[in-house]
């Protein structure tokens, strides 16, 4: 008869949780400033000029930022679903603001927080 697996053998290790949690946590950082460092050159509008290059360069940075904002989403929700996990596995209390864990990156301080 087979026999069922041990318990641990489902259960993340501890070491395991906090280094998937720092991996998310590194790359929703890393997208966030690949955002934050293209928006700061502006984001030129798409009104149809002259035919042509302005308007394709325009095409085509609107395109390029619609792509880092789809990257900082989702690193930014992996970054999420990895702090829950890690809370829920290992059962932190204050949902883990004790150890420092973060559950989501704002892309600007709120005013009045240093």
């Amino acid at each position: 008869m087979p026999t069922l697996p041990e318990l641990a053998e489902f259960t993340p290790q501890p070491d395991a949780l906090w280094a998937m949690y720092r991996h998310a946590l590194e790359r929703a950082v890393e997208h966030r400033a690949a955002l934050l460092t293209r928006l700061a050159r502006g984001v030129p509008d798409l009104r149809p000029t002259t035919a042509g290059a302005p308007w394709a360069d325009a095409a085509i940075a609107q395109h390029e930022v619609a792509d880092l904002i789809n990257r900082y989403c989702r690193a930014d929700k992996a970054l999420e679903d990895a702090a829950r996990t890690l809370v829920d596995c290992l059962e932190l209390r204050d949902d883990g603001r004790g150890e420092g864990v973060v559950f989501t990156l704002e892309m600007a301080p709120k005013e009045g927080a240093r």
